[in-house]
């Protein structure tokens, strides 16, 4: 090849060369030996967005050892042209011609007609989408061409917002770290998605694809908060400043953040979690991930670990909240350990049972909660997210601080709707919805009675989450569509009735206002304007229990083993309860007293007093309790008002004790942990070591699981005629020695042996029935009673009317007919157009044993 050919190869490798950032997606097509050379300068991401220009450098080349004439057209040398992906032209730059013709001469290695084209989106109007961006020269039909994508910027609403919220493992940053992804609504209407632009890309990985909001089905409701997914960063992740950043195509949405401490990794090793791939988690299932190392190398490989800790796991809810941690059942024990692993193999390691109960003994609400692995020995995480559904809320959980009204809009042109306003009591707060409806409607008659008890606001999902950032923020539910009705399908009749609205938040919110049903010119009245409640009056019995929490005295009404109401205020003059104080009282559900906040009690007024007696007190143990009747108490004269104060005054010492039995005695869920944490600090657990006697109760206790497996805490305690401290000692000692386990059924805390075929993970129908015994003075053992008296004279009760003749809430009646169904002892059969309620075999023979058991 002679020097003139040569030079022109060189000139063609250097264009191609200048070529290279895009040199997968330039092509080029010749003509009579011609071709365009084309040089696009790079941008800074994968696409064309509005602010940036795209450039293009090109030129006519003579590639070949040959001398080329052509012609070309003066007017317009080299052109420029963009089509779509559908083939049509959105820029033609052959319009500029004008059809002239001029002779062009190129040896080999000659360029002629040099020129740059700039491609700005925005001038151009191009909209979203893939282009084909051509450079042409129209006389010769030479052209080279590149693909470009464009994002345009889109109007994003402003309320629209994207978060990271970082969540730590523990106050040591080496313990782990996860960052949730969240979008919010920050304002009070409904929030459309973008049709564009909406996807999220890792902008240190070259903008790689992360995330797309247009997988949501649903727009974001007034102040509704949606996780995307939770995020454990490592090296890869951060750009060269340590800096983790996610943005939408133009940048009109970002998250910036500088981890706390980043995996590092240890060569080839990494760890996943698994899950037993259900879709949502319920009340009673276990949420038990494995964690895998893998060695994903191709050399064999030893991993040293120093605890026992060597792949665990920790969980935290969409606000940041971390609601369970491995840790708290199993702390980590200094053990040195070596393990190898095959490449390509793994090692599997089981986590332990998370029965969706926090730190409280809470069962936790519904919504996403963010699951971390994580191995401190060798610097590794991983998450995924979960979902967990409950059908209505435990109410349980901490005093959300929300204020709710609501009113019922009735129009003669179209069905009634319910509104419900919410929002906090002061600053911000969340608000978390139990199951797909919004809440309960309860409408009651001028008895008392309930006439329609119906969930309503059930065209929603599991676990919508809100943050109402202050106490301007209100939520307002409608639902529309009622028909006024009872609960069996009759009209309601001209006159007013008390509603009930109950918010299913993770702490049941209740608001009372009257309705008005074809009376004219009366407005639905707000039940805390007025000085009683418009709710209906029942009928308690229990014995007071006085509690000072601050400076003011909280009194408990305890209505049962582990039912309270606290008193709100009272209507009767003269009259304040006595500890140890029993009576009847006629009473209304009212707003919490400021001296009882806190108190997991319901609150009530007290309207009338039946009888009042003092309780028996206690007998020595070991002296014999002769009978007799009891005093019955008269109200105090004018002279000798007997002031809550000074009750509590007198009972400073057992104060303390009356929180702490009203705070754990309610739930089983509760109590265990304040037993076992706690109660050594006023002397019912001292400082304990191991002893003979320790080792045959905890024989015991075994010989009892074994054989009555998911007997409960309280049965167990007096099964055994152990004190709570004792029981509760004891079953710490055989979990932690992993001898038995627990499962949480309603307010009960359930325990079971540990074996190969009884074991956390075990599915709720294959678990035994629990032992069955029948306490007569239990509202359990009433519904049974009541059932097996109707039964003999042929009548078989409606839910209403067991609710009604027991004077219980149909709520709470429903949840006690779905217990006893659950455990075979009474069936739900269709009587006409009602649903009626029997006794099965089973609760016969049940109530016949207990009948010949109290007698003997």
């Amino acid at each position: 090849m002679n020097q003139r050919g040569r030079g022109a190869l060189t000139l063609v490798l250097l264009a191609m060369l200048v070529a290279m950032p895009f040199a997968g997606t330039v092509s080029a097509e010749e003509d009579d030996g011609l071709r365009v050379a084309l040089d696009v300068n790079p941008l800074d991401r994968p696409w064309l967005t509005d602010g940036n220009v795209l450039t293009l450098a090109a030129g006519l080349v003579n590639p070949t050892a040959e001398t080329v004439d052509t012609t070309t057209d003066p007017s317009c040398g080299l052109v420029l042209s963009i089509a779509d992906t559908n083939g049509i032209t959105v820029v033609d730059g052959t319009q500029a011609c004008r059809g002239q013709e001029r002779g062009l001469r190129l040896a080999p290695g000659d360029e002629a007609l040099q020129a740059s084209f700039t491609v700005d989106a925005a001038e151009l109007d191009l909209s979203t989408g893939t282009y084909d961006v051509r450079v042409l020269h129209p006389a010769s039909g030479a052209s080279a061409s590149t693909s470009v994508d464009v994002q345009r910027s889109v109007a994003w609403p402003e309320a629209l917002l994207l978060e990271g919220i970082s969540v730590q493992r523990s106050e040591v940053a080496d313990e782990g770290e996860v960052l949730l992804l969240r979008w919010r609504n920050a304002g009070p209407t409904p929030l459309e998605w973008p049709t564009e632009a909406c996807t999220l890309h890792l902008v240190s990985s070259d903008w790689a694809p992360f995330a797309s909001c247009q997988n949501e089905a649903e727009a974001l409701a007034p102040w509704e908060v949606r996780l995307v997914t939770a995020i454990t960063l490592g090296a890869e992740d951060l750009d060269d400043q340590g800096t983790f950043m996610l943005s939408t195509p133009s940048g009109e949405r970002t998250v910036q953040h500088m981890p706390h401490g980043h995996e590092t990794g240890t060569g080839d090793l990494s760890l996943s979690l698994r899950l037993d791939g259900a879709d949502a988690y319920r009340t009673g299932q276990i949420v038990q991930p494995t964690m895998r190392i893998s060695n994903l190398g191709g050399d064999d490989l030893v991993i040293d670990t120093t605890t026992t800790c060597r792949a665990d796991w920790w969980a935290a809810d969409a606000t940041g909240h971390v609601v369970y941690d491995s840790r708290w059942n199993a702390p980590c024990i200094d053990l040195d350990d070596r393990r190898s692993i095959d490449a390509g193999e793994h090692l599997d390691f089981q986590g332990l049972g998370w029965s969706l109960v926090d730190a409280q003994g809470c069962t936790v609400p519904s919504g996403s909660y963010a699951i971390v692995a994580r191995s401190d020995d060798l610097a590794l995480s991983a998450a995924t997210t979960v979902t967990v559904e409950h059908e209505e809320a435990e109410g349980c959980a901490s005093d959300d601080g929300l204020s709710i009204e609501a009113w019922l809009e009735q129009d003669e042109e179209v069905l009634p709707s319910l509104h419900i306003d919410v929002h906090p009591k002061e600053g911000a707060t969340d608000l978390v919805l139990q199951g797909v409806c919004s809440g309960r409607m309860i409408l009651y008659d001028d008895e008392g009675s309930v006439l329609l008890d119906q969930m309503v606001g059930c065209e929603g999902r599991h676990g919508r989450q809100y943050h109402l950032p202050s106490t301007d923020a209100v939520l307002r539910l409608d639902m529309g569509g009622f028909m006024l009705t009872t609960s069996e399908g009759d009209a309601l009749t001209d006159g007013t009735y008390a509603m009930e609205f109950q918010l299913q938040a993770a702490r049941p919110v209740a608001h009372v206002a009257s309705l008005s049903v074809g009376v004219q010119d009366q407005d639905a009245s707000d039940g805390d304007d007025a000085a009683v409640p418009d709710a209906p009056t029942r009928t308690e019995m229990g014995a007071w229990i006085g509690l000072q929490a601050s400076g003011e005295a909280c009194w408990v009404l305890q209505t049962g083993p582990s039912s309270y109401l606290a008193l709100s205020s009272a209507t009767i003059a003269n009259w304040a309860p006595r500890a140890d104080l029993r009576g009847i009282y006629t009473v209304q559900d009212a707003d919490e007293a400021p001296a009882c906040a806190g108190v997991d009690a319901t609150p009530i007024i007290i309207l009338e007093v039946q009888e009042e007696r003092m309780s028996t007190p206690a007998q020595a143990e070991g002296t014999s309790t002769q009978d007799g009747p009891e005093a019955v108490v008269e109200a105090p004269s004018d002279g000798q008002i007997l002031t809550p104060t000074a009750v509590v005054a007198t009972v400073v010492s057992t104060s303390i004790l009356g929180l702490l039995a009203t705070a754990f005695l309610t739930n089983e869920a509760w109590r265990l942990p304040a037993s076992s944490a706690g109660l050594w600090l006023i002397g019912f657990i001292g400082r304990t070591k191991e002893t003979t006697d320790g080792r045959f109760q905890r024989g015991r206790i075994m010989g009892y699981l074994q054989a009555n497996p998911g007997c409960h805490f309280r049965a167990l305690m007096g099964a055994l005629d152990l004190s709570n401290g004792q029981t509760t000692h004891h079953l710490r000692v055989l979990e932690r020695e992993e001898q038995i386990w627990r499962r949480k059924d309603g307010r009960l805390i359930r325990f079971y042996p540990l074996t190969r075929d009884l074991h956390p993970g075990i599915a709720e129908d294959q678990l035994p029935v629990p032992p069955l015994s029948m306490d007569p003075n239990s509202l359990q053992g009433r519904i049974l009673t009541m059932l097996d008296d109707d039964g003999l004279m042929g009548d078989f009760p409606t839910q209403a009317e067991l609710a009604r003749r027991l004077e219980r809430s149909q709520q709470l009646i429903s949840h006690h007919l779905r217990t006893l169904e659950r455990y075979g002892l009474v069936e739900k059969q269709k009587m006409g157009v009602r649903s009626r309620y029997v006794l099965t075999r089973e609760a016969i023979y049940l109530l016949e044993r207990t009948d010949m058991e109290r007698r003997s």
